[in-house]
């Protein structure tokens, strides 16, 4: 689950674990929202490092979050999928909205990153690659890059077929978008029924 999130399994730079930790504070604040990740194009457990990467973008601009460099070598799908959400102007919008507070920003990465872990699962099996899903679902995904010579080739040549399926989607369709506004909409429900107390 969200323990298993650390700033080493991370896509984007941290200096430290300051952000880390105030992620896990979040998750064990709401166990409601536990059973929110699912098995798909990644375990649950990397599910939770997907949503830690997105609710990373949705931070401040102040904190100066980075691309971490050598990995932007190994997982070139993850890359390309943070870059269109940091980009688009409905995530600019959740992320710079003054009354939004820090538990639904984190309520909205979650569904977002399972929504995307979906999403990426019905678009490979409708390629007929399947394949790529069972092997995802073997690894440790976000420590690929610290594996052997094989097994990194083998995970870059998946990632390369990722990207090859899904450009010609995220160009035509707006797909993100989607995804996007219907992962906020469904957090802000949630958020509200669970009647959530946040402090001023």
């Amino acid at each position: 689950m969200f323990e298993t999130v650390t700033a080493e399994k991370s896509l984007l730079f941290l200096k430290d674990d300051l952000l880390v930790n105030q992620f896990k504070e979040l998750a064990s604040q709401y166990p409601q929202f536990h059973k929110v990740p699912q098995l798909g194009i990644v375990k649950p457990n990397d599910v939770w490092i997907a949503a830690f990467n997105i609710w990373l973008l949705l931070q401040p601009d102040d904190y100066n979050i980075l691309e971490s460099a050598e990995k932007t070598l190994y997982y070139s799908s993850n890359f390309i999928i943070l870059n269109e959400l940091k980009n688009d102007h409905y995530f600019k919008f959740i992320k710079t909205h003054p009354t939004l507070v820090t538990e639904l920003l984190f309520i909205t990465a979650l569904y977002l990153s399972e929504a995307l872990n979906q999403w990426l699962t019905d678009v490979l099996i409708a390629e007929k690659r399947e394949d790529i899903i069972i092997r995802n679902r073997q690894r440790s995904y976000f420590e690929m890059h610290t594996k052997t010579e094989e097994e990194v080739r083998k995970f870059v040549e998946d990632q390369a077929a990722i990207v090859k399926i899904i450009m010609p989607i995220i160009t035509k369709e707006n797909a993100l978008e989607y995804l996007i506004k219907n992962s906020y909409d469904t957090a802000l429900t949630q958020f509200s029924k669970k009647n959530i107390v946040v402090e001023n």
